[in-house]
């Protein structure tokens, strides 16, 4: 099943690849704007018998520090 809930942030070729790998259950969120609808997705994901793949459209807002102190040095 692929929600088709995605924008230009993310790459086509990120679907392609899940679904070249048989990956039924693909999901593209927002996690800004979806946050409880992120966090039920997990928890129904990891109580599923089935691979799940769970694409942000933004980057964690837990490592968004660390990714930021890490493009300056780049």
């Amino acid at each position: 099943r692929l929600v088709s809930d995605w924008s230009s942030d993310v790459c086509s070729s990120d679907l392609d690849v899940a679904r070249a790998m048989g990956v039924r259950n693909v999901h593209v969120i927002d996690p800004l704007t979806n946050r409880h609808e992120l966090a039920e997705l997990v928890r129904s994901s990891l109580a599923k018998q089935e691979l799940t793949v769970i694409i942000a459209r933004r980057n964690c807002l837990l490592a968004a520090a660390d990714i930021k102190a890490y493009e300056r040095c780049i």
